[in-house]
């Protein structure tokens, strides 16, 4: 403890990061000096994202690093090389100018950098992930004393769980000799009046299927702007989530997702993967 005399200070400064920038706002280093000088001072580093936390993560240098911890559950995304094999796959196909030492950081921490690997490789599952499947390590936290339920305001759903495990991603090993070995697959797009959160996934199809699910619902049109203030709108997170999860499980079980009666066609490929599912759209531009 510090002494009662001596007057604490808690200061900050924003640094550099080590990794790539494109989904990073700003980096902030805060840091507390101890009551003793010889003992080197705490320090809490906090990065803010331009849009969903869990975006920055996916650009990070490799996969070590990919590790989420949220209000109820802590993931690591791939468990096998990470914790078994201390080995780090380079997926970050634009590297920042700081992105060799924070590689050469934890080779020294006893991991092997590696940039390609097989087909086959169990460490580094190609194709489409999403969190909690079944190459996840999933560790669900004690809650005792967390209060859980929680709403965003008096008139939206209780959130069950935390947005966050409705993420997921691919990972794709390229062929061409002009790109990046392998590269990690991700869109997060903009989230409308009626959502609270970012929401990231391995293509738009999954967003779409959530959204439309959401409208058929409730009879909204998600993309317009709303003209309630935010306080007392009613958000939809909590079904938007679940319909996102339903998307990853159907599709774990072979399933082709149809396109609804409501909407004409039975084509099995009925949402775009070029625009984003999630925008704004003004009331005027419909009238």
């Amino acid at each position: 403890m510090s002494s009662p005399n001596r007057e604490d200070h808690t200061a900050f400064a924003s640094a550099p990061p080590l990794y790539a920038t494109r989904a990073i706002r700003g980096v902030y280093t805060f840091v507390k000096p101890a009551a003793d000088p010889s003992v080197p001072p705490l320090r809490v580093q906090c990065i803010v994202p331009r849009r969903a936390p869990v975006h920055v993560i996916f650009n990070y240098h490799s996969t070590c690093v990919m590790n989420v911890i949220s209000y109820e559950k802590a993931y690591s995304l791939y468990p096998r090389a990470s914790i078994h094999g201390h080995r780090s796959l380079v997926t970050c196909a634009y590297p920042s100018r700081g992105q060799p030492a924070a590689l050469e950081k934890y080779a020294d921490r006893g991991f092997s950098i590696e940039t390609t690997i097989g087909v086959d490789d169990p460490d580094f599952p190609v194709g489409k992930r999403y969190f909690g499947d079944g190459h996840c390590w999933s560790l669900s936290l004690d809650m005792s004393g967390v209060e859980v339920n929680w709403a965003v305001n008096d008139v939206s759903s209780p959130l069950t769980q935390d947005p966050v495990a409705a993420t997921s991603w691919s990972l794709k090993i390229n062929s061409d000799p002009e790109s990046y070995p392998v590269e990690l697959v991700t869109k997060t797009g903009q989230h409308p009046d009626h959502l609270v959160f970012y929401y990231t996934a391995y293509s738009w199809k999954p967003l779409y299927f959530a959204r439309q699910m959401v409208e058929k619902e409730t009879g909204l049109n998600l993309l317009l702007r709303s003209k309630v203030p935010a306080a007392s709108r009613r958000y939809y997170d909590q079904k938007f989530t679940e319909y996102v999860q339903l998307y990853y499980r159907l599709h774990d079980m072979g399933c082709k997702i149809k396109k609804p009666s409501w909407q004409g066609g039975s084509s099995d490929n009925w949402f775009s993967d070029f625009l984003s599912p999630l925008g704004h759209v003004s009331q005027s531009s419909l009238q």
